[in-house]
């Protein structure tokens, strides 16, 4: 009996101790229970094969919690509310409640390291925050082959940098400048790097045979300002055989003061244009070519649009497009369907288009090398004096060409304003004769100028040609029409005129009806108002 009271007590005593511990749990706080269940059963963060993409997966144990994550740049220590709320972070997201997490995180930076925190929340308590980092991988970018069939893809600031330069490290290819392909493979924004109080673009190169495909895209902000020698714009150069095509340039910003011609003497002492004599003075010219889209080209230009350009170079060789076309080794490089919007300034050589056409002995000149140009806007030369007795003035001035040696061009339209002190042409400033290439007599064939054209010293002005050196240059169907001449010399007047011939007097022509369709048809019969030209609301003819 005595030993059933022991059992009985030692009973009672148990249960009473459990009905106690039970009791003392339930008044925990809730929350100390709670974040012992809210525990994850996985959290990773990895890379993705071939990609500069991360995962990101999470899931919880049992079907309490909401999980929180975000991803950041630093391996800092967020707080569990800042991972709730999610701001500043590279990446956020949350689950459902009780439900796992899962996302692919996309636009990071290649190569970099990054930081994934985790929380669990449920009913207002946190989990202990889990950390898990990953690196991104470089992935494997097809940029091509630099063949006709699969070029090097240009996409980025970076590759445009790197085009005709040699080794590119960042892809361990060799973007050669000779017999290389190139094609764009979007629109290209330089503004951000290149402009005003920031860096100043560096010209690429297009070599031998090589070909730079714009694929219709469009390049902003070519931004130079420099005292270099070398010759600038987008490209350096274009050689012999190479071809830049299907491009438009816009938002184009070229200055320098690398370039002295040779002066010539100024004598104060005399009378009106007297004082400016053709002697030349001592000292080397020294240069460089200017061009929105290219300083130089020996080889070809097709499909390609400049707008929004502004040069203003203390030089000469100046063109909207190019500084200079130059044929060499026999075959004469050729320009097609351009146009070009711009206000240039300069010393001499000034051209809508190219600054200086010049060719090289044996040429060959069997097709017209520059078809289907438009120019619009400013071209002004300036006179400058480099010491009280020297002058270099601001002469040669075209608004297709500024000096034209060995050429031929047909269906070339001029829209202008064009100021200088001599040799100024609607088309062509000063048109020379070649001995290079003594064979070849120069054509200028279906072209149309209108605007305003002004000279200060000389008497040396015409609306297609300004002056010319070469008698056995030919002009047909070469129209001036609503343009105004300004002088010392010469009387103002507007008027529609037809000009066909080269003289550099002003006289007038045959008055012009009413443009439109079928005056062109008549009178520039090759101009191609269906396909490359369209009227504008003043029957005047512009690129399409």
């Amino acid at each position: 009996m005595k030993f059933n009271k022991i059992i009985l007590g030692v009973l009672t005593l148990l249960f009473s101790f459990t009905l106690f511990s039970c009791s003392e749990s339930e008044k925990k706080p809730e929350d100390d229970t709670t974040k012992t269940e809210l525990k994850f059963k996985s959290a990773v963060l990895v890379s993705v094969e071939g990609t500069s993409d991360l995962n990101i997966k999470a899931s919880v144990h049992g079907e309490k919690g909401v999980i929180y994550a975000v991803l950041s740049k630093e391996d800092s220590s967020p707080a569990a509310s800042a991972i709730v709320e999610g701001k500043n972070f590279v990446w956020a997201d949350h689950s459902v409640e009780g439900q796992a997490l899962e996302a692919t995180i996309s636009d990071l930076e290649a190569g970099k390291p990054y930081y994934a925190f985790f929380v669990i929340k449920h009913e207002n308590v946190f989990s202990d925050i889990v950390r898990k980092t990953a690196t991104t991988i470089e992935p494997d970018v097809d940029k091509g082959e630099g063949t006709a069939e699969n070029p090097y893809k240009v996409s980025t600031i970076e590759d445009l940098e790197h085009v005709g330069t040699g080794p590119y490290d960042t892809y361990n290819l060799d973007w050669n400048a000779d017999n290389t392909y190139y094609i764009l493979e979007n629109d290209i924004d330089l503004t951000s790097k290149y402009g005003e109080n920031k860096e100043s673009w560096t010209p690429i190169k297009i070599g031998r045979e090589s070909v730079f495909d714009g694929n219709g895209h469009t390049i902003t902000g070519v931004y130079i300002s420099t005292t270099s020698t070398t010759n600038l714009g987008l490209f350096e150069g274009i050689n012999i055989h190479g071809m830049v095509k299907n491009l438009h340039v816009t938002n184009v910003r070229i200055s320098s003061n690398g370039y002295v011609e040779r002066p010539k003497i100024y004598d104060a002492s005399l009378e009106g244009e007297k004082k400016y004599t053709s002697t030349n003075a001592d000292g080397t010219a020294q240069g460089i070519y200017v061009g929105a889209l290219t300083g130089d080209c020996k080889g070809s230009i097709e499909n390609v649009h400049v707008t929004d350009a502004v040069l203003k170079v203390e030089g000469s060789r100046v063109g909207g497009l190019t500084g200079r076309l130059y044929s060499d080794e026999g075959t004469a490089c050729k320009i097609n369907k351009v146009s070009v919007e711009a206000t240039i300034e300069g010393v001499s050589r000034l051209g809508g288009i190219v600054g200086l056409i010049d060719a090289k002995s044996k040429t060959n000149f069997e097709t017209p090398i520059v078809t289907n140009a438009y120019f619009k806007g400013t071209i002004k030369g300036t006179t400058t004096f480099p010491t009280e007795d020297t002058y270099i003035a601001g002469e040669y001035l075209g608004g297709f060409a500024g000096y034209a040696r060995a050429f031929n061009a047909s269906n070339i339209v001029v829209d202008a304003n064009i100021a200088g002190e001599r040799h100024v042409g609607g088309v062509v400033g000063f048109l020379q004769f070649n001995t290079n290439v003594p064979d070849h007599n120069s054509i200028i064939k279906d072209c149309l100028f209108k605007g305003n054209l002004s000279i200060n010293i000389g008497t040396n002005m015409g609306p297609v040609v300004g002056n010319r050196s070469n008698s056995n240059a030919t002009t047909e169907n070469c129209i001036a029409t609503g343009y105004y001449l300004s002088s010392s010399i010469f009387m103002k007047k507007e008027e529609q005129v037809m000009f066909d011939n080269l003289n550099s007097t002003a006289k007038f022509g045959e008055a012009v009806e009413a443009l439109s369709k079928e005056w062109y048809a008549q009178h520039l019969p090759s101009l191609d108002l269906e396909s490359i030209f369209v009227l504008d609301e003043n029957s005047f003819p512009t690129l399409r």
